[in-house]
């Protein structure tokens, strides 16, 4: 009888039913109040199940009211090998909420009147330069690296295996990067956003130059330190790493969490508890006093957390600002590596806010899924929020333990029976065809994307993707006939018309 995902995930209920829904109030002096059981009731029934569903072993979440962290719950392991429970000292590795801290660092420097906001980046350089480029440099100023408009190149880093020997910073804004590239200037700065860690790993450089000693060093003793944040270290050391949460692949198995020389764009490890004290201290832009520790001024703070130019309203200096389906808003950033996936949101005015902490690949569903509850607590709308789950992480996890076949039959049954609680959108297979292709299955991706275009035949990009695939295979028809449907319905798009041009120009001499 065929074992499916969902009974080997309800078999682990007995493995992390024990640690889920601990509640941990009056963190360290915070006060605390009681204005949101309807919330945490809801987090307690809800979270540990998704645990089970998307093979996230452990989570951290505060929940902030009027200006305090009113609620930490922590709920499954940090360790699924070592069945060691998360708890709200639990470090967690917070991809790019980093650059928020990182921005705090910058900041500082610029009230102390170390470096100008507006000046050349390169003004505080010796140790490397942008590559010669079409464009002037010197507009590669601190303001614009800070909120993307620079022009930079790099969205992210994948990191290195833990004992891999890290580049130096010199050589990762070169190139090495294990394969990311290197960071480059190549567009015009100051007219578009375009999301650059990179930009963050220039602004590390800079930092260093300036202050005379490491990014690490620097930051625990300007930014973390002061905010009480002892559990936090861009230094991930042997002590740090003894408190940490291990990283978890897509089944929830223990892997080797990435380690890098980019810092300041995706190296900062924290716990619930400590970036609690961060989010307190933006709290009613009286923000970076904590415990009588000042770390930057409440005007300094109002500057960062509004829009910056050339970002059409989605950036500040170091935070992201999210608009939601309902109008709902809020300032924060979210960070992703593998293994890690976290989201901080946080509205300053009315002192409330959410973080959230997983030790998994998969992470990132869970954390949709508990700020999306949160909202339906806090938003003036909360009637117009719906929380509906993607199905496409869970497909990964059955087609690895039983097979792409049982994942398109379980994609069927969900789409047909419970299309309220999951969501759909227009190409819904999309990413997890591509994840099958890039693991050289391409047949059974092509099975994937013809689902996709069965299910949605007037999308440009279901129609694109089963001719990509068949373009792998090296089916000239079929190949062409889905690509020419895909540029019928989007004229646009230059990606299928390069692709229809290979597909015509196949097999001409054979």
């Amino acid at each position: 009888m065929r074992t499916t995902a969902l009974t080997l995930l309800a078999a682990l209920l007995g493995i992390l039913g024990a640690s889920c829904g601990d509640e941990l109030t009056e963190p360290d002096g915070m006060e605390a109040s009681e204005s949101q059981p309807a919330l945490v009731d809801e987090l307690n029934r809800r979270v540990p199940e998704l645990l089970f569903e998307y093979r996230v072993p452990g989570v951290a979440v505060a929940l902030l009211e009027a200006g305090v962290v009113e609620h930490q719950l922590v709920y499954g392991l940090a360790d699924s090998e070592a069945q060691r429970p998360v708890t709200a000292d639990t470090g967690f590795n917070i991809g790019s909420i980093s650059k928020l801290f990182a921005a705090w660092g910058v900041m500082r420097l610029v009230e102390q009147g170390r470096i100008d906001l507006d000046a050349s980046v390169e003004q505080y350089l010796t140790r490397w330069y942008l590559p010669e480029s079409e464009f002037d440099s010197d507009g590669v100023t601190i303001r614009r690296l800070l909120s993307h408009t620079a022009g930079l190149t790099l969205e992210g880093y994948p990191g290195f295996e833990p004992g891999a020997p890290l580049p130096t910073l010199e050589e990762s804004l070169r190139g090495a990067t294990n394969g990311a590239g290197d960071v480059r200037l190549t567009m015009e700065p100051g007219k578009q956003w375009h999301y650059s860690g990179g930009g963050y790993t220039v602004l590390q450089l800079m930092i260093e130059e300036v202050t005379g000693e490491p990014f690490a060093d620097y930051m625990q003793r300007n930014v973390l330190a002061p905010l009480g944040m002892g559990h936090s270290s861009f230094d991930v050391s042997n002590e740090i790493l003894k408190a940490s949460s291990e990283a978890h692949g897509i089944l929830g198995k223990v892997i080797g969490g990435p380690r890098f020389t980019a810092m300041a764009a995706a190296g900062l490890e924290t716990t619930v508890a400590d970036l609690g004290r961060f989010a307190v201290a933006n709290m009613g832009n009286e923000g970076g006093v904590q415990a009588g520790h000042p770390v930057l001024r409440s005007e300094t703070l109002r500057e960062m957390q509004a829009a910056a130019p050339a970002t059409d309203g989605s950036y500040g200096l170091g935070y992201a600002l999210y608009s939601f389906e309902d109008g709902f808003r809020t300032l924060g950033h979210d960070g992703a590596n593998t293994g890690w996936y976290a989201q901080l949101h946080l509205l300053p005015e009315s002192g409330r806010g959410i973080i959230v902490l997983t030790n998994g690949s998969n992470g990132w569903v869970l954390c949709e899924d508990i700020v999306c509850q949160w909202r339906k607590h806090v938003s003036p709308d909360a009637d117009q929020v719906a929380c509906q789950k993607p199905p496409y992480p869970l497909l990964s996890i059955i087609a690895e333990e039983e097979s792409v076949a049982a994942a398109l039959e379980h994609f069927a049954k969900l789409k047909s029976e419970r299309s309220e609680e999951y969501k759909f959108p227009p190409a819904a297979l999309h990413y997890f065809g591509y994840d099958l292709l890039r693991d050289d299955r391409v047949a059974e991706a092509i099975e994937a994307f013809k689902l996709n275009f069965q299910l949605f035949p007037e999308e440009s990009a279901a129609a694109g993707s089963l001719g990509e695939a068949h373009l792998i295979a090296g089916n000239k028809d079929l190949a062409i006939k889905y690509l020419e449907k895909s540029l019928e319905l989007n004229p646009e798009s230059s990606k299928r018309a390069m692709m229809l041009e290979q597909a015509r120009a196949m097999d001409l001499d054979q």
